[in-house]
């Protein structure tokens, strides 16, 4: 009795190719496990004190707004 065959490629190459080879998509976030502790300690606290742009000046506006607003009211300007 004949042997079976075991395996083959034959058409798989070709049907892959189809709907195209793609690369894996990339997380947003990468991840931080096995990182330095030292580097992310910093990043932690970098990322901590970093304020981004625009924020509080909403506040701050209405704070300097309101101070101006009683400067006038006491004829002080």
């Amino acid at each position: 009795m004949a042997k079976s065959k075991n395996h083959t490629a034959h058409n798989q190459s070709y049907k892959a190719h189809r709907n195209g080879i793609k690369k894996p998509k990339r997380q947003r976030q990468a991840s931080t496990k096995g990182m330095d502790p030292k580097f992310l300690r910093n990043l932690r606290y970098s990322r901590k004190h970093n304020v981004k742009a625009g924020e509080g000046e909403v506040e701050n506006f209405m704070r300097t707004f309101f101070i101006y607003k009683m400067c006038l009211r006491m004829q002080c300007l």
